[in-house]
């Protein structure tokens, strides 16, 4: 009818956010946060502006600053274990040739898909890690301790960041070393830790 109130349209529906921010089970080990996410190749090209946008930024890690493929390719690997790309950056690199993830990143990872990581031991001459998945009966706990005495067989302990942080060294070792053998299906193919690359000695190539 001509000079009637008009009908309201369709309601238009709120654009849908692709990342759901998603907490991980903590212990104290870490302070990651941990996303759901979409296929990879969905993003591939706003992932590609985006990487080289921040290639050109202070935010860049030095490694990757003006290398816009390698930003890219840190970030794709971080939405593909669940984290946003600026932590993927911070947390995820390569060295020495291997791709490799911060040791703080996987025990995030390990939490996160439900299973239990603690820290018995601490220190800066004895590092003991204690893991249980979250299917293993209350009794079984997998334990992996390294101490400096391990460092030194290995010819690590000369290094600088092992006369400077000790404990930070061990337990990454030791971090390493647990989620490798025990949880290596929530590690996305990356299964050393930074510090590990970076000693140059991959204890896991030998077994």
């Amino acid at each position: 009818v001509a000079g009637g109130p008009e009908r309201p349209g369709p309601r238009r529906q709120a654009p849908r956010h692709h990342a759901r921010r998603r907490c991980h089970r903590g212990h104290g080990l870490t302070d990651i946060t941990i996303y759901e996410h979409d296929s990879t190749y969905a993003i591939v090209p706003s992932a590609a502006s985006l990487a080289d946008q921040i290639a050109r930024s202070d935010f860049a890690p030095a490694g990757l600053r003006g290398k816009p493929e390698a930003v890219m390719a840190a970030m794709l690997q971080g939405h593909e274990l669940g984290i946003g790309p600026m932590a993927a950056l911070a947390e995820i690199g390569v060295i020495n040739g291997k791709p490799c993830i911060s040791a703080k990143l996987m025990r995030a990872l390990v939490q996160r898909a439900g299973h239990d990581l603690w820290f018995e031991v601490k220190t800066s001459t004895k590092v003991t890690i204690c893991g249980r998945r979250k299917d293993w009966p209350e009794d079984r706990v997998a334990k992996v301790t390294w101490t400096m005495d391990d460092a030194k067989t290995a010819g690590l302990s000369g290094g600088q960041n092992y006369r400077k942080y000790p404990r930070a060294m061990l337990a990454a070792r030791a971090t390493g070393e647990l989620c490798r053998d025990n949880f290596a299906d929530v590690l996305g193919g990356l299964s050393y830790t930074h510090e590990e690359v970076s000693d140059g000695d991959l204890v896991a190539d030998a077994d």
